[in-house]
């Protein structure tokens, strides 16, 4: 990526002027390194160690977890212009009990721990940035965690299509399924279902 499309990428993501915060980008631009995936790469294994801050530049990564059974449930997904990682609390070695892998062909960047908090003590802006994505992350689990408890097949799927359209477009239904806590063939019934409902049940398919 370009110098000037990283230094642009960078204050989208902080939210920060780029003429106000110069030696800011400067310095995290120039402390990046660029990662390539191909599709369905690991990035991360589950129960490794993530001592990285990962933004992604293009593409898509899921985060999952694989129960007892073998079966995987996916978390969580990062798109352009999100970041993950042990942004604060000082912890260079940060567990990841979740798996990382890219959905589709992505290009990150990433900064060592070391790097990003030395960065962060010359930079309060990026402190605040960082306390409040940690903040907000948190805020999303919660609201997933709610919808997965509190509502049906039905509704979780409807919202899903709703709320995240664009998301819903890339990923295969395997995948939709596990981020909404079901099994593909209870999603594919699911959707069947819906479309009768949908026509007054005078199609079977």
């Amino acid at each position: 990526m370009a110098h000037d499309d990283s230094m642009a990428q960078l204050s989208a993501l902080l939210g920060v002027d780029s003429g106000a915060e110069g030696a800011l980008l400067s310095s995290l631009a120039a402390a990046a390194r660029p990662q390539s995936l191909a599709p369905r790469e690991l990035l991360v294994r589950p129960g490794e160690t993530l001592a990285e801050v990962l933004l992604v530049r293009r593409g898509l990564l899921r985060f999952f977890h694989v129960r007892e059974e073998g079966a995987e449930w996916t978390k969580a997904y990062l798109r352009e212009g999100e970041a993950t990682g042990p942004f604060v609390g000082g912890a260079d070695d940060w567990p990841a009990p979740l798996g990382i892998q890219s959905v589709e062909r992505s290009e990150l960047a990433s900064w060592s721990w070391s790097s990003w908090s030395e960065i962060a003590a010359k930079h309060p802006r990026l402190e605040r940035w960082a306390a409040a994505r940690a903040a907000a992350i948190l805020e999303r689990k919660s609201r997933r965690l709610l919808s997965l408890q509190g509502n049906d097949a039905a509704t979780r799927y409807e919202e899903f299509l709703r709320e995240e359209p664009e998301l819903a477009a890339r990923l295969p239904q395997r995948e939709i399924a596990s981020y909404l806590g079901m099994t593909a063939e209870s999603l594919s019934r699911l959707k069947r279902q819906l479309r009768r409902r949908a026509t007054g049940g005078r199609f079977a398919n």
